[in-house]
C-alpha cells in the first residue's frame, strides 16, 4: 500500500513581549512607514532575558503532541531547525529532548538550514520515515533572534522570535493524492558570504572567496556591545533580494511544472516570511492572485525557518487551510539554500 508523508499534528509558541516598529525607531531613527514599506512589518515577538529558543522549542512540541493525540513515547527521532542556536555545542535538539517526555534515547538531529530549514526538515524526515525504521517523527523549527539583529540597523526591523512543531508520519493514501505530493531542495554556495555571522572558532579574515570589501565595511559597525556578544553580523540585503526572487520564481515553476500544475490549481501559497517585498515580486512574476497568499509577517516579522510551519498551524486552526487545499510552499535562505514543497490536506 502507498504511504505518503503527512502531518498529523501542529503546534506553535510566541513569546509573550511584543516590540512594535516605534521601538525600532526610537533606537536607529528610521520611521514607522521606512519599516513597513520596506519589510511589511509592523511588530514582531521577542524572548524575554534567559527565555530561549529550546525553551519556546517544548512549548510548542507539546502543543503538537497533544494536537496530534499521541504519546510522546511514539516519537523516535526529533528533528531540530535553527539559524542561530545559543550554543555551538552540543546540538540544541538536545536540550528538548531533555524538557520533553520523550523516550531518554531518542535520537536528535539538527538542521542548519537557515530560513529553508523547515523544507530541509521535511525531507530529512521523509527520508527517515521512508526507510521504515521511523514511524513518527517530531520536527521543530525555534529561533530566538530578535535581540541580536537589533544590533544591525539593517535587521533591527525584521527578525522576530517564535517556535513551531509538527507531528510526521507516513501513512497510506489509498490511490488518494494527499499528503506530500514533492518537494525540491536547492543549495548554491556561492552565496556564503552574503550573509554570515563570525561566530565561530575560524577568523572571518580567513574565508575563502569571502568579499572582504564588504567585510571591512560591517567592521566599520561594530560597536562595544557587538565585541561583547563576540559575534557580528555581515549583510548584503541587496543581493540577497535579488536572488531570493529569482529562485523562488524558478523552483516554484519548476514544480508546479513537474506536477503538471497550474497557479490556478494551488489553493494557497505559502512563502518564507523574510520580506513582503520579495513574496510581492515573486508573486507578481508569477501571476499569483492576492487571494492565495498567506501572510503573517506583518504581526511577527521573519521568524526564519518557523515561517512556514507558524502560517501552516494558524491558517490551519482557524479554518482558512481545509481538507483538500492544495498549497505549495517555497522558502529562501542565506548562504544560499532554497527549495519547494506541494501538499494537499
Amino acid at each position: 500500500m502507498q504511504t505518503r508523508l503527512r502531518f498529523t499534528g501542529f503546534g506553535s509558541y510566541l513569546p509573550e513581549r511584543v516590540v512594535t516598529n516605534e521601538e525600532i525607531t526610537e533606537k536607529w531613527g528610521v520611521s514607522d512607514e521606512w519599516i513597513r514599506t520596506r519589510t511589511g512589518v509592523r511588530e514582531r515577538r521577542a524572548c524575554k532575558e534567559n527565555e530561549l529558543a529550546y525553551h519556546l522549542a517544548v512549548r510548542a512540541a507539546r502543543e503538537a503532541i497533544e494536537d496530534a493525540g499521541i504519546d510522546p513515547m511514539e516519537i523516535d527521532l526529533l528533528i531540530y531547525s535553527t539559524m542561530v542556536p545559543e550554543y555551538i555545542l552540543p546540538g540544541m535538539g538536545l536540550f528538548v529532548q531533555r524538557d520533553l517526555p520523550l523516550r531518554s534515547t531518542v535520537p536528535c538531529l539538527d538542521i542548519r538550514s537557515q530560513c529553508a530549514g523547515f523544507l530541509y526538515g521535511l525531507e530529512t524526515a521523509n527520508m527517515y520515515l521512508g526507510s521504515g525504521k521511523y514511524r513518527t517523527i517530531l520536527l521543530i523549527c525555534a529561533e530566538r533572534q530578535h535581540e541580536y539583529f537589533t544590533l544591525y540597523e539593517s535587521t533591527a526591523p525584521i527578525f522576530g522570535d517564535a517556535a513551531s512543531a509538527v507531528i510526521l508520519r507516513h501513512e497510506p493514501v489509498e490511490g488518494e493524492e494527499r499528503g506530500l505530493l514533492d518537494l525540491a531542495l536547492f543549495a548554491d554556495g556561492t552565496g556564503t558570504d552574503h550573509a554570515i555571522t563570525a561566530a565561530g572558532t575560524y577568523p572571518f579574515e580567513h574565508l575563502e572567496g569571502a568579499d572582504l570589501s564588504e567585510w571591512r565595511r560591517a567592521l566599520k559597525r561594530i560597536t562595544p556591545q557587538m565585541r561583547e556578544k563576540g559575534h557580528f553580523l555581515c549583510w548584503s540585503g541587496r543581493q540577497i533580494f535579488q536572488t531570493a526572487v529569482k529562485r523562488m520564481v524558478e523552483c516554484t515553476r519548476d514544480l508546479l511544472d513537474r506536477a503538471a500544475l497550474s497557479i490556478s490549481d494551488i489553493d494557497h501559497f505559502l512563502f518564507h516570511q523574510a520580506n513582503e517585498r520579495i513574496n510581492q515580486a515573486v508573486a507578481q512574476r508569477l501571476e499569483i492572485p492576492a487571494e492565495k497568499l498567506l501572510w503573517n509577517i506583518e504581526t511577527y516579522g521573519n521568524t526564519t525557518s518557523a515561517t512556514i510551519p507558524l502560517l501552516l498551524e494558524e491558517n490551519r486552526r482557524v479554518g482558512v487551510i481545509r481538507d483538500g487545499d492544495l498549497v505549495l510552499m517555497c522558502a529562501f535562505g542565506a548562504g544560499y539554500v532554497w527549495g519547494a514543497a506541494l501538499y494537499r490536506f
